[in-house]
């Protein structure tokens, strides 16, 4: 099954409108998006899938030393888009 990123033809008013569609768009394809960065110098956010990344064990536990078997609900997800604006409109790249 192949996982369809939003379409980066339309425009968007605001920032919240933007992250709104993008969140509604993954929700109907099975996934969702956080907010990875932004920077609001530059009016750049950073969006990602929730799965992304990978699991960081801080607490320097190992198999043999773990209490719990645990679970991540990191996958290694590669999605990420840019939302940027320019001129009063917010698009994504």
């Amino acid at each position: 099954m192949v996982l369809l990123p939003p379409s980066e033809a339309e425009a968007y008013d605001t920032r919240q409108c933007l992250i709104t569609a993008v969140q509604t768009h993954a929700a109907t394809e099975g996934y969702a998006i956080t907010i990875r960065h932004s920077n609001n110098v530059t009016k750049t956010t950073y969006l990602g899938c929730d799965r992304g990344g990978v699991y960081r064990n801080r607490n320097n536990l190992r198999n043999d030393n773990r209490q719990r078997d645990t679970a991540s609900r990191l996958t290694g997800c590669p999605f990420s888009i840019r939302a940027s604006e320019r001129d009063g409109v917010w698009t994504l790249k």
